[in-house]
């Protein structure tokens, strides 16, 4: 009754205020328990200045207010609508207490062109489907449990295309030996279309895009599709030091490594690299890696890998996305079995000059915290992976980096699984929510509301980047998506975790062969040819380096230097 109430209190205030125009439809939803119903949406223009409003009665959720923004939004640029002088308010009823999910997006797509050209939609049709860039429909969960609720109520039902195809379960009996049967539930791959309609006398179509599914709903609406709307790129100045300088380094030694070689890949990401503007670091750094692995010249070495790993994992950090990002790439070396050996070396060697650039400081997270974190981040990537992937989506990319993510965390690089965990969430969020203007595409378009900077305004530039070639190719709209929650998510990464008081120690070993690698690296990079420098001598320089390393740090503890000149020294030293 109370419920009743306030929507009739909504209806009241909608009266007053000037009612312009209502419609609604009936739509089919999964209930909490996971059965199939049907609820009504409503949409409802008011006098105002084009914001989209929602009844807050049942609680509606951050998915689906994000839907109903961009539903107007997609609905205003099919229709050519630049501002508009009034409100569009949403309504759902129903019995739930909670409405969540993007598989309304089609719907209040639907519902907005209704009240903007104030046309009611054609009774008998219902329709499920996330809305995907640009009018695309994308896929939604539940389909087979919606199909049951449409059925009941003898409408046609509308699904996304490319979800014909359901899983339904089958008791099946067998009996082994006399007197003994056995119960099994059997997986059975179904047509829907067919299925219903034998089963439940339900029409299902496939539709693509909201066009199509426009051309059932009304009776005199033609539309074309719009043309995407990316944000233009904006300029930046070249204001991430430690990350230009590793990208200035890297285009560097594409450039020699190019130069010896007779690859046109490679020449190619080279040139791509090179006419990437000021200011987009990890864009031009990511070129520049394509570039190197192209050229087929770098070789890979477990050995080290495996030594640097075994001495990170005991390692705290002062710098912790840093050291995340390090770990991330050296994670990528490890465990990239199917990837060339030439990239993986690449991985290998920035994440070691990317460990001896990582800020030293007197505290800082542990790898017990780095390790708690990653453990959650592991939970909460499955979950959301797994929802996704029952939606329909490709979580491929998703799937490859929790595995990432479970390795790194075996090995104890738990900033680097965090990290993956994190990019595997980006990954399955960009697969099922590739909508434009998306919740983190809003986020790094917005730079107002940004505060990061480094590796996390890095990866904002470069979603910003890869929408800018999105105009010309639309596949890169799904890694922008991608780039965008990741910034969104390493960002936060370490927010609200306090830092504890840290002694750096630094063992022999660990700093042996973190210098082989880096002076191996280097040597290789930048020697002449026919210059040789054998093993003797590169032990000689290794001990050179630990033993200034070890005398800096006595001195630090026997208080005869300050830490900030030690951190000083350090840098000097690297």
């Amino acid at each position: 009754m109370e419920k009743v109430l306030k929507l009739g209190l909504i209806a009241s205030l909608v009266f007053v205020l000037g009612f312009a125009f209502e419609a609604s439809m009936m739509l089919p939803a999964v209930s909490e328990t996971g059965q199939g119903m049907m609820i009504k949406l409503s949409a409802k223009t008011i006098p105002g200045t084009g914001k989209t409003l929602v009844a807050t009665e049942p609680l509606v959720g951050f998915d689906t207010q994000q839907s109903e923004k961009t539903a107007v939004e997609l609905a205003k640029r099919y229709l050519g609508l630049d501002e508009l002088d009034k409100d569009i308010v949403f309504v759902f009823q129903t019995d739930s207490s909670t409405i969540d999910g993007g598989s309304a997006g089609t719907a209040m797509t639907l519902l907005a062109m209704a009240v903007l050209t104030e046309q009611q939609p054609a009774e008998g049709i219902t329709v499920t489907g996330a809305i995907g860039s640009n009018g695309d429909i994308k896929h939604v969960g539940g389909v087979l449990q919606k199909a049951r609720a449409a059925a009941a109520e003898h409408m046609v039902f509308l699904i996304p295309a490319g979800q014909e195809e359901q899983l339904i379960y089958s008791n099946h009996y067998y009996s082994p030996k006399s007197g003994l049967y056995i119960e099994e539930i059997v997986p059975v791959r179904i047509n829907i279309t067919e299925y219903a309609k034998e089963n439940w006398g339900l029409e299902v179509q496939q539709i693509s895009s909201v066009e199509q599914a426009a051309e059932m709903i009304f009776t005199e609406l033609n539309l074309t599709r719009p043309s995407s709307q990316t944000p233009k790129l904006p300029k930046f100045e070249s204001d991430l030091t430690r990350l230009d300088q590793l990208a200035d380094s890297m285009l560097a030694r594409a450039e020699r490594a190019v130069g010896a070689s007779n690859s046109s890949i490679a020449k190619n990401y080279l040139d791509l690299a090179i006419s990437v503007e000021s200011g987009h670091s990890y864009s031009r750094a990511n070129y520049a890696f394509l570039a190197l692995v192209a050229t087929d010249s770098s070789s890979y070495s477990d050995f080290i890998a495996n030594k640097l790993a075994g001495q990170l994992s005991s390692m705290s950090s002062s710098d912790p996305i840093w050291r995340g990002e390090a770990e991330l790439r050296l994670i990528w070396a490890l465990f990239s079995e199917t990837e060339a050996k030439n990239a993986r070396a690449e991985w290998l060697m920035i994440s070691a000059q990317m460990v001896t650039d990582e800020l030293i400081g007197d505290d800082g997270i542990s790898p017990n915290k780095a390790s708690e974190l990653a453990d959650q981040a592991i939970i909460d990537a499955k979950e959301i992976l797994e929802l996704y992937k029952a939606a329909g989506a490709d979580v491929t990319e998703a799937e490859k980096n929790l595995d990432f993510a479970i390795k790194g965390y075996e090995v104890g690089l738990y900033f680097g699984s965090l990290m993956s965990a994190l990019d595997s969430n980006a990954w399955a969020r960009a697969a099922g929510e590739a909508i434009y203007p998306g919740q983190a595409i809003n986020i790094v378009v917005n730079q107002t509301s940004w505060n990061s900077t480094g590796w996390t305004e890095a990866y904002r530039r470069h979603s910003l980047y890869l929408l800018d070639q999105a105009n010309s190719d639309p596949a890169l709209f799904e890694p922008a998506v991608f780039s965008a929650y990741r910034a969104v998510f390493h960002r936060d990464a370490f927010i609200d975790q306090g830092f504890l008081p840290i002694d750096f120690e630094f063992p022999e070993i660990q700093w042996v062969w973190l210098v082989v690698l880096v002076l191996s690296a280097y040597i290789w990079k930048t020697r002449k040819p026919k210059t040789q420098l054998n093993q003797t001598e590169m032990m000689h320089l290794v001990e050179a380096k630990t033993g200034a390393i070890k005398h800096l740090e006595k001195l630090r503890q026997d208080g005869e230097i300050s830490q900030k000149s030690f951190t000083s020294l350090m840098e000097e030293l690297k």
